[in-house]
This record gives structure tokens, sequence and C-alpha cells, in this order.
């Protein structure tokens, strides 16, 4: 090998295309180890079509270097008669070879003219046959080898990888798997450079030479079953091998070719040669002759394609140009040595080391409880503060790395403070919400005072016993969270008092309903005594003639009924009994004075208006009844929220009901007929129960929503440690389809979870707004270094395998390639998607939410 750059004749190969520019190609190419039989194997092939070629020419096509490494030109003689298998007939001389230990074929050579076959379809196709250079000579470096096979395989639809050690070795695999990889590389665009490639390689077969076990027949049926037993693996590392390599190509296919014979290896070379078909053995002939058909024949010809369609000369003739527009640009992929990996690998490790160290100081300092952000963010700043300063102090084995490699570290370290920070927001939220349910208890704790208070009664006093219920609320409250964060527990006061309020206002209706109730007693109690006044006096007016009479029986009466009033009334003194006791005596004193009017020609109009007026106590009684039946449609509602539209209903269905009752009862009475009580008392006692039933109801909103607020924290919490975990093996692309699927999983879950349309909204664009969040906050983070570490540590044991073989250069390749190809060349196999949030705790939360 000479110092020169590879150099490929563009000139040379558009003159071969050009007058079939507008034909689909079809590129036979054979690729393996020097002194392994390509070229001797590519003049049998070419004599095999030139005998079943279409319209068959009187000569072979010549061949002409397209890429060289040094100055070298083949030109084969010519032979014009050729008859395949025909044991006399001697063998066609299109590929220059040789026997002996030294390489023979130099960069890439291919037929100057192409065979011109059909395929299935009955269309012409152009046939070329590629011979390269020999891998792993010692005139060769990695990188000389990686460049052929990609160009050969980027010109080529059929890539044959020629084994001559009888077997698929181990280190073979490696050996494809790396030059897939390098080739891949190679062929992608600018616009495509840090993602996968788009396409696949073109077809792969394995031509095992000198085949003789007795396992598996020789030819493509034993070939392609040696190859599926050859694809079964137990370790992590051969099956990662195995499934790259079905991954990079088209298809993958094996054939098994034997030995030709001793006569064959004794050849000096094909321009001495006199080699006759009948020299080679016969059952290598046969594999042969079935290799021949599964390359050329008309259904399984393959042609070039790009992109899945059929690819022309002229598009062929494009991307060769493109590559070495690269070669010569120095774009190809950069091959390092073993020693540089090392090296490389070994300063990751101190990386990671230094952030393991950052974030387990950090971890400690936040513990298991919430702890102020400010401190957090000390502990933050110290420990990333420290990190870099160890960071700098080492040395870099490649200067040009050192600001990624920088930059990646206090990305990685702002990713874990910001993991933390979400799940100290997580402990803050859950928190609160444990102080807001003391304070909560704290207000039953003032709901039971005042009931003991109360003792089961109205209490007209509620100041005082306000005063002592709160003192006791209050402490309450300081005792139950004296375990928790005071600044929290500061920051909560108003929910306290709120919570407080709140139990106030159920006391303040109960103590009313109380109040409401003893009314009605007394004002039943009035109404039985003013109608036994009536009745008495009724009775005083048929006996007594004089107004004296009339006065002494009133006298009488008066004083006997209000002392059976006052021994009936229990308890202790009301204002409101005195109020009752002074509308019975203007009742008592009212009639008297009717009677004193009218006397006997009045009586009975005084009768009619003192049934009127036991009428009037009947419709105010039933009013209270139907505003206290009002308020049982909403008895099931206390703790449980449910939509605005829904409450309205309610609401609406039992006013009308009520006020229908009201209205029919009004017209059962007797007395009052033309007495129109107005059902506006009602209507007011009933929308004062509803306001009631809607501050109720927005109470229980609001623990629904706090509910939530845990659940908004923990997913966040469950979305970062699933996008952490994937973003080490996984693209942005791949990324952005896992944060969708996740998207999508929470939305349906909220759906069928959350029975409220305002509820369910707000929480799906609150998930959704969360999860946007954190997603950039995932891609600013970029690629972990775990996930560098395990790509670069496979490249290396792959070098590794491969030195094993071809010494200290194959080492070098193989392991430099390996690296740079998992660590740094961006490919990635396919990563999966899926994902299961029923195991995470913020769903297992949502679904055991009594909603």
């Amino acid at each position: 090998m000479t110092e020169k750059s590879p150099q490929l004749d563009t000139e040379m190969l558009m003159k071969i295309f050009y007058h079939y520019r507008d034909l689909s190609v079809a590129i036979i190419s054979v690729f393996g180890e020097h002194r392994s039989g390509k070229s001797f194997l590519l003049n049998l092939l070419g004599q095999y079509i030139l005998k079943n070629q279409e319209n068959l020419k009187s000569r072979p096509p010549e061949v002409k270097t397209l890429y060289t490494y040094t100055e070298c030109q083949v030109e084969i003689k010519k032979d014009e008669s050729s008859i395949w298998f025909d044991q006399n007939a001697k063998l066609k001389k299109i590929f220059h070879w040789k026997g002996g230990t030294e390489p023979d074929t130099t960069g890439i050579h291919m037929t100057s003219k192409p065979f011109m076959l059909k395929d299935e379809k009955g269309q012409d196709v152009a046939v070329f046959l590629m011979d390269t250079q020999g891998s792993f000579d010692k005139r060769m470096t990695a990188g000389d080898c990686s460049t052929i096979f990609a160009l050969s395989t980027l010109l080529s639809s059929v890539q044959i990888y020629n084994l001559p050690s009888g077997l698929i070795r181990e280190n073979d695999l490696q050996h494809v798997g790396v030059f897939a990889s390098q080739a891949k590389d190679a062929t992608k665009s600018k616009e495509n450079e840090g993602s996968a490639p788009s396409t696949k390689l073109p077809g792969l077969m394995f031509l095992v030479r000198n085949w003789q076990m007795e396992d598996y027949d020789p030819g493509s049926e034993g070939g392609m079953k040696y190859l599926s037993k050859v694809m079964e693996a137990d370790q992590t590392e051969n099956i990662d091998v195995r499934k790259k390599i079905m991954e990079s190509f088209a298809n993958v296919k094996c054939h098994l070719l034997p030995h030709p014979g001793k006569k064959v290896t004794r050849q000096k070379g094909s321009k001495d040669s006199k080699l006759k078909v009948s020299d080679i053995d016969e059952d290598f002939l046969e594999a042969l002759d079935d290799l021949a058909k599964c390359l050329f024949s008309n259904k399984n010809l393959v042609v070039k394609q790009l992109n899945g369609e059929s690819c022309s000369a002229e598009v062929l003739m494009g991307l060769a140009m493109e590559f070495d527009k690269k070669v010569k640009n120095g774009e190809l992929p950069k091959v390092q040595t073993i020693m540089q990996i090392t090296q490389k690998i070994g300063f990751l490790k101190k990386i990671e080391d230094i952030e393991s160290e950052c974030v387990a100081a950090m971890e400690l300092k936040a513990g298991e409880k919430y702890i102020l952000e400010e401190i957090l963010q000390q502990c933050y700043k110290d420990c990333s503060a420290r990190a870099l300063q160890q960071y700098d102090a080492l040395k870099v084995p490649e200067k040009d790395d050192n600001l990624k490699l920088r930059t990646s570290l206090v990305n990685h370290l702002r990713s874990k403070h910001a993991e933390l920070q979400q799940t100290n927001n997580t402990r803050k939220v859950q928190e609160n919400n444990k102080i807001i349910e003391k304070g909560e208890v704290a207000g039953n704790v003032y709901l039971k005072e005042m009931e003991k208070i109360a003792c089961g009664k109205y209490l007209e006093d509620v100041t005082t016993a306000r005063a002592e219920a709160e003192t006791k609320a209050h402490e309450a409250f300081k005792t139950s969270t004296s375990d928790c964060n005071q600044d929290l527990v500061k920051e909560c006061g108003q929910d306290l008092h709120n919570a407080i309020q709140i139990k106030h206002g159920e006391f303040e209706k109960l103590n009313k309903d109380r109040l409401e109730a003893i009314r009605q007693n007394l004002q039943t109690k009035v109404a039985e005594y003013r109608m036994e006044y009536v009745v008495k006096m009724d009775k005083e007016i048929e006996k007594t003639k004089t107004m004296d009479d009339l006065k002494a029986a009133h006298q009488r009466n008066f004083k006997s009924l209000m002392v059976r009033f006052n021994k009936s009334v229990f308890g202790e003194y009301l204002q409101c009994q005195e109020e009752e006791l002074q509308s019975l005596m203007d009742g008592m004193f009212e009639c008297f004075h009717k009677y004193e009017r009218k006397r006997e020609s009045q009586q009975a109009e005084e009768e009619k208006k003192l049934k009127t007026e036991e009428e009037k106590n009947l419709l105010v009684t039933k009013r209270k009844q139907l505003a206290t039946k009002y308020s049982e449609a909403f008895q099931h509602l206390k703790q449980r929220y449910v939509d605005v539209g829904t409450l309205e209903a309610i609401h609406k269905k039992a006013e009308c009901l009520q006020l229908l009752e009201y209205s029919n009862f009004q017209k059962g009475l007797t007395f009052i007929k033309n007495f129109s009580q107005d059902p506006s008392e009602l209507k007011k006692e009933i929308q004062q129960m509803f306001e009631q039933a809607k501050t109720r109801n927005a109470e229980n909103k609001k623990r629904v929503e706090r509910s939530l607020d845990v659940f908004y924290a923990e997913l966040s919490s469950d979305y970062l440690r699933e996008m952490n975990q994937a973003s080490g093996e996984a693209s942005e692309e791949t990324l952005d389809k896992l944060h969708k699927k996740i998207v999508s999983s929470v939305t349906a879950k909220l759906k069928s979870k959350v029975p409220f349309t305002s509820i369910r909204e707000n929480a799906i664009e609150t998930c959704e707004k969360n999860l946007k969040k954190k997603r950039k906050d995932v891609k600013a983070a970029g690629v972990t270094y775990k996930g560098v570490f395990k790509r670069a540590a496979l490249g290396a044991t792959t070098g590794g395998l491969s030195g094993g073989l071809f010494g200290p250069v194959g080492a070098l390749f193989g392991g430099a390639v390996g690296a740079v190809g998992g660590a740094f060349s961006g490919t990635e196999g396919p990563v999966n998607v899926s994902v299961d949030i029923l195991k995470w705790p913020s769903i297992r939360r949502l679904q055991s939410l009594n909603l």
C-alpha cells in the first residue's frame, strides 16, 4: 500500500454506466479476506452467465479498476468459447487471479460491460460483477477495509461475504456487524447526521467456502439451515450482534460451497492457467450451479434499490460520486485504536463516578421529607461546583470532546436536580394536603366542642362558645401538626381558618334549625291556647249579660291560660319564648276586644276569623315542612361532588315539587280561600338552602382537586423517571413517540376515572401541559452517560474479538469501529415505545380515588 489517499475513478464509472443509465442495474459484489478465492469465484459466475445469457455475445466483458490505493491497472485477455459445466471447457478469464500467499486484487474492480439478463417481469437488467481487495492484509488499515466494504455495499445489489474457513465463526459475525455500522454511517447524508439511516443495506450472503461438514448439504438449502443454527445465541453480546446484522441488511442468506479440488489450489494464476472444468470437483460445480441460479435466475435476480424503488445506473452513479466526495473531504467516520477507546472508556467511567457522587450527595440532602427549596437549590450549586472542579482536574483524552462532555455533565446534574425538585414538590403537596386534612380534623374538633357546649339544644350565646371552641381547635391543630414542616404549617393558617368557618356554618345551620323547632312548638302552643281561650269565651258570652261579667270571664281565662303556658315551656329562658308569650297575650287581648265590640252579633264572624288564623298558622307550618323536605334532596351530596348542571337540576326539581305541594295545600284550606299566601318566603328559604348546597359542593370539588394535585405531582415524577430511563438508549424521535404514548394513556385513564366534565377536562389539560414541560426538560438534559458507556463497552468487546484472529491491526480496527459505531455514531436499534402506566404510583393513586 502507498500513502496516497484512496481514489474512485468516477470518469471510468460514468463511461461504464453511460449506455445503461436508464436500465435497472444489478451488481454482485464479493468481499472477504485476502487469498480466499474471490476472483476465481467471480470468473466461474461470469462463465455461468455467459452460458445462460440471452443474446449471447462472442466475448466476455473486460474488467476495469474503479477504486484503487495504488496506480495498478488490471486487464484480462479475451477468450471466445465457453460452455458451462462442459468437462472439456476452459475457464473464462474475466478477473485476474493467482495462487500463493501474496495478495493479488487491489482496490475494487468491476466488469466494463454488463451481462444483459431479464427479471421475472421480462424487463432487461444490466448485471455487473464486482471484485474487491482482500480484507486484513498487511497493506491495509482498518479504515481501508471499512471504506472498501462501504463503497462496494453502496454500489451492489447483493454483497457476498466470502468465508474461506469452512464455517461461520463468531468473529466473522463480529466483523460483519462492525462493517455494517461503518457502512451505514458512511452512507448517511449530512441532513440525517445523528440519526439512524432511513434505509437498509442491500442483501447479504454468507458464502462458506471449503465446506466439508456432514451436518448440512452444500448449496442454498443447507446454507439457510446452517445460518438458522448460527443465528442462535445465549450471550447478550452475541445476541446483539446477530440482531444488528438482521436489522442492517435487507435480507441475510447463506450458501455452502465445498472445496474446488487440489488442482485448483496448485495453479499459479489466471495468466498462465490452463484449468478446465474437469479439473474442478463435481461437488463444487453442483453447489456453484445452485449459487448461480440463486443469483441470476429470473425469479431470484435482485436489482439495486434505493428507498424501496429500483435504481437505475444514473442514480447509482450519483451515489458513487457522493461517496467519493466524502472520501476526498475526509468525511468518513473516524476509526480509533483500541488504546484510544480504552482511555475514553476509562475517562467516561471517571465522569460517571463524579456524577454518581454528586447525585448521592443531593439525594442525601433531599432526604425522605420535604425541605425548603432554598436548601435544595444551595445543595445543587455546591455539588455541581464540586463536580465540575473534579472534572476540570481530569486529563481529557481528546480535547475536542472536552466542552461536549463537560456540558453533558452539567446537563445531567441539572436534570437530576430537576427530578429531585419535582420529588420535593410532590412531598410539599403531600405535606400541604396532610396539614390541610389536619385543619379539617381541627374543624371537626371545633364543631364537636360547640355541640358539647350546646348539649344538643339551641344555643343563644354563640359568641362565648365560639371563642372557647376555636381555642380547642387551634390546640388540636398545633398538636397534630407538630411533626410537620412548620413553615408549611404557617402557610396553611388560612386553610385552618376556612375549615373552622365551614364547621361554624354547619353549627349555625343546626342551631337555626333548633331555634326554628322551638318556635314552631311555641307557635303551636300559642295557637292551641288562643283556640282554647276562644272556646271558653264563647261559652262565657252565652252566660254573661253585662260587660263587667265579660271582663271578669276574660281575666279568669287569661290568668289560667298564662299560668298553664308558662308551665308547659321547659328549659332555660329564651328570647323567643318571651316573643311567643307576648304573641299569646296580644292574641287573647285582641280576641277579647273583638268580643267587646261585637258581642253576639259578631260571634260567628269572630269564630271564622279565628279559624282563618289557625289555617294561616298551618300554612306557615307547612311552609317550614316543605323547606325541610327540599333540604333532604341534598342530603346524599354532603360529602360528594357533582357537576354544577346536576346540582342545578336537583334544585329545580326539588323547588318545583315543593312549590307545587305548597300551592295544592293552600287550595285545600277552607277559611282562607280569599287569602293568597305569597310563596316568596318559601322561595327565599329554598334559595338560601341551595346556596348552602352550592357552597358545600364547591368544598367537595376542592377536595377532589386536592387529590388530583397529588396525582399531578406523582405523574410528573413517574414521567421523568420513565423518560430518563429510556433516554439512555433512545433517539429523540423515539422519546417523542414514548411521550405521545404516555400522554394518550394518561388521557384515556382520566376519561375513564374522572366522571365530572369540568374537573376531567381541567385534569387532562393540566396533565398535557405538565408532561409537555417535562418533555422539554428531558430533551434539554441530553443522552445519559450510562447509555454512552454501555455502547462504548459493547464496541470495545467487539474489537477484542476481532483482534483475536487477525492480530494487532484487526484488534485496533474492530475495537475502534465498535466504540465509535456504538458510543458516538448516534445509531441505535429499535426501542420499544410501549409503556405500562398501570404500574405507576400516580396511576394507582388515581384508580384508588373515590370520585
